[in-house]
């Protein structure tokens, strides 16, 4: 069982360096979950996220107004969120809604909305009031240049169809460009299972540009 900390007190050291990467997730009113990988900052005791508006992710927050953070450094957590949501197993939280993801996570933190912001109609800037944070059972990784390439393949992929939406063509190839050289280190440093997921990533982000180059959206 994780192990409650009192007043969020580990969530400052947790998020220290500015901004990190945590797998969000939220449920709607019917109360189905969605899991999704999004970058968080903690600036004055609120945790800080900003989802595009046509998401999931934000809608279920206007639905709700309650979120679980899922903080952790496993890679393969972040592609079963954004490709596999069925390989995902979930459990209760404590306090708020959504659910929490089991298995290698660091510490949860449940959080409810404390302010919604709009800017440029793409993107909400949403501040959230963490209410409990409590150790999970951990990554139990030692540094691997192979998983946190990983996880930084995966955010490029995340950006690559947003940018395209908003013509941004030259940043588009510069974020395919990021992937291909997270493909080779994987293959070269890698597991099997690490070097299988970076080819699928990258089969997946050929096919956006594949898509682009041929004046179709990938969407």
């Amino acid at each position: 069982m994780p192990v409650m900390h009192e007043a969020c007190k580990e969530l400052r050291s947790y998020l220290r360096y500015g901004h990190h990467e945590c797998i969000v997730t939220t449920v709607n009113g019917g109360g189905e979950v969605n899991a999704a990988p999004m970058g968080v900052e903690f600036v004055n005791n609120l945790i800080i996220l900003k989802p595009y508006i046509d998401t999931r992710t934000y809608s279920n927050i206007l639905d709700v107004g309650e979120v679980t953070l899922n903080i952790t450094s496993d890679s393969l957590l972040y592609y079963y969120a954004l490709f596999k949501p069925g390989e995902i197993r979930y459990g209760s939280s404590k306090r708020v809604r959504p659910l929490r993801i089991l298995g290698n996570v660091d510490m949860y933190v449940e959080a409810v909305v404390d302010s919604i912001s709009k800017h440029d109609g793409k993107v909400a800037t949403v501040s959230l009031r963490p209410i409990l944070c409590y150790m999970g059972c951990g990554s139990r990784l030692a540094y691997s240049r192979a998983n946190s390439l990983l996880i930084e393949a995966l955010i490029h992929y995340t950006k690559l169809n947003p940018l395209i939406n908003e013509g941004k063509f030259e940043e588009v190839e510069n974020r395919y460009e990021a992937i291909k050289e997270v493909y080779h280190v994987v293959l070269k440093v890698g597991n099997d299972e690490l070097k299988k997921i970076i080819t699928d990533v990258m089969l997946r982000s050929s096919d956006i540009i594949k898509a682009v180059a041929a004046g179709v959206s990938a969407m």
